[in-house]
């Protein structure tokens, strides 16, 4: 819908353009003369493509931003959510840490011996939170 808008303002204002440029005689002080009536009815075709063509954009833009991506709703019209069971998801979590740590391990960032000082110390605060 973006890319429609934008044509839409672009031949706008291409036909705005135009027609001023080419289409009005001027010689009056403060009026404008249009040479025939086609160039004024190009001129109001170019402000209607232009004002259209914003309102697309507008109109995407406030539709992308205030609703939800559709992953949200992967069964839209389906009440039954799809969940993924905790058995599956511990494992993968686990498996993107050690990934994690790998890699900066690797790069001398870490060492395996700090983050389980830090996993410690975590510990350790959390069992004083909770006392």
């Amino acid at each position: 819908m973006n890319a429609i808008g934008l044509l839409a303002s672009f031949f706008g204002a291409l036909l705005v353009g135009i027609s001023t440029q080419v289409g009005q005689v001027t010689g009056f002080v403060g009026g404008i003369v249009w040479a025939q009536l086609w160039w004024r009815l190009a001129n109001a075709v170019g402000w209607l493509l232009m004002v259209v063509g914003f309102g697309l954009q507008f109109a995407d833009v406030c539709r992308k931003r205030w609703l939800p991506p559709s992953s949200a709703f992967p069964h839209r019209g389906d009440s039954r959510k799809e969940t993924t069971p905790q058995e599956q998801v511990v494992p993968a979590q686990a498996l993107e840490f050690e990934a994690l740590l790998n890699v900066l391990e690797r790069r001398g960032l870490i060492t395996r011996g700090e983050v389980l000082e830090e996993i410690r110390r975590l510990r350790e605060k959390a069992a004083m939170a909770k006392d």
